[in-house]
């Protein structure tokens, strides 16, 4: 998940009270710990304090910091004991508190996260159905205003069978009510589409439209460059033809991932918009992206391993000294 890296990374750099008046991801590593304590009014009240927090300038919102830190807490899904004592704890925290919003989200996040790897349809189709009816169960507290009700929601459906079409009606039926949606909300609702499966591009088209057109103006259309980077990790046959037909064009895809990297400068944002710059065979602008981007590091190397890692680079910026076209 590309934004729970550049919030793991902000925390990290918040380290030693640079950034002390303002939340970080940090901040919310301790919750899972008060899950397992069961002090769930503690939770509760946690979470009322961040989902009244506003949105930093890149979308991200106390309650997708809550949200982010119970699951960095959860840890990995291959952990199976660990997934066990998760969901029963979820459960004993909906079961007490059965209005909790930030219960039945957790329980549903952890849910979407574990019941793909079931590999008893009923027990995963039991498991959905809980999710859900918790979910269903808060609706009348304003938990609609949380995107990450919706997200969890619409992830839940696409696990049950859900089309790509069903996903995005749910989606921009909820948006207007909404409180404003980040990064995350629109990654996740990405992740529903089960893009590897369905290559459904023109309903991620119009997730893009709806995006940015939902988000702050400040944001201009930055929205579509974290859409379509989520899909390129979902669908990573996208990154050998980005230009095919239902996808953006070079000159829109450039706008985004300008306008994302003037929100949040990120070397990951520039490396996925060269690697577009020279996959559109745009000379100039790739010689111009690729400037910003000396000395690659191995976390760079990371970044451009999807698309070709080294071999691709180099191709590259020989292309852009030259005249022979990358391969």
């Amino acid at each position: 998940m590309k934004l729970l890296r550049s919030l793991v990374l902000a925390a990290v750099l918040c380290v030693g009270g640079a950034c002390a008046a303002k939340p970080t991801l940090l901040d919310y590593l301790d919750l899972y710990k008060l899950l397992e304590n069961k002090e769930f009014s503690q939770l509760d009240a946690r979470y009322a304090m961040a989902a009244g927090l506003e949105a930093d300038a890149s979308g991200v919102s106390g309650s997708d910091l809550f949200f982010l830190g119970m699951q960095a807490g959860i840890g990995r899904r291959d952990d199976v004991a660990r997934a066990a004592a998760a969901l029963k704890l979820a459960r004993q925290w909906v079961a007490s508190a059965p209005r909790s919003v930030p219960a039945a989200i957790v329980m549903g996040r952890i849910i979407v996260r574990d019941a793909p790897r079931i590999a008893d349809w009923t027990e995963q189709g039991r498991l959905i159905a809980e999710a859900l009816k918790a979910l269903e169960a808060v609706k009348e507290s304003n938990a609609q205003k949380d995107p990450a009700w919706t997200s969890t929601y619409a992830r839940l459906i696409s696990l049950d069978g859900a089309t790509p079409s069903q996903v995005i009606e749910l989606t921009r039926n909820q948006l207007a009510g909404m409180s404003e949606p980040g990064e995350w909300f629109f990654e996740e609702i990405v992740g529903a589409l089960e893009l590897k499966s369905t290559e459904a591009l023109p309903e991620l088209r119009e997730l893009a439209t709806l995006a940015v057109h939902r988000s702050d103006k400040a944001r201009g259309t930055s929205m579509l460059a974290v859409i379509y980077t989520s899909a390129f990790d979902a669908l990573p046959a996208l990154r050998s033809n980005p230009f095919k037909a239902g996808m953006p064009d070079w000159q829109t895809m450039d706008r985004a991932y300008t306008d994302l990297n003037k929100l949040r400068p990120d070397r990951v944002i520039q490396i996925h918009q060269a690697a577009l710059a020279c996959k559109a065979q745009d000379k100039n602008r790739t010689a111009e992206l690729l400037d910003l981007l000396p000395a690659p590091s191995s976390m760079d190397q990371l970044t451009w391993a999807p698309w070709g890692g080294d071999v691709f680079r180099s191709r590259c910026e020989e292309w852009v000294r030259g005249d022979s076209m990358p391969a």
